[in-house]
């Protein structure tokens, strides 16, 4: 898998801000940098862009543990989001 997806997650705030120990700050507006996406992305777009940032974490969590946690707590913390979105028309 290309590096370039990764490195793109690498300088979300949401990792930024995990990787310098402020998990508290992570707000939804990471969630949605995180993933590419904004409140006016066409819906279609939504489930592809997730899928595909889903694959990249899990292609390069052996690598990078701070990637992994971040994904994982995004997910955690935000979950009703995510669903919202995935099944949004």
């Amino acid at each position: 898998m290309d590096e370039a997806p990764y490195k793109r997650l690498r300088k979300t705030p949401a990792y930024e801000k995990l990787n310098n120990g402020h998990p508290e700050q992570i707000v939804e507006t990471d969630f949605l940098y995180f993933y590419g996406i904004s409140w006016h992305t066409k819906r279609s777009a939504v489930h592809n862009r997730i899928k595909n940032v889903d694959a990249v974490v899990e292609a390069f969590s052996e690598k990078d543990q701070l990637l992994r946690e971040t994904h994982q707590l995004l997910n955690d913390r935000f979950k009703d989001l995510r669903k919202e979105l995935m099944e949004a028309k």
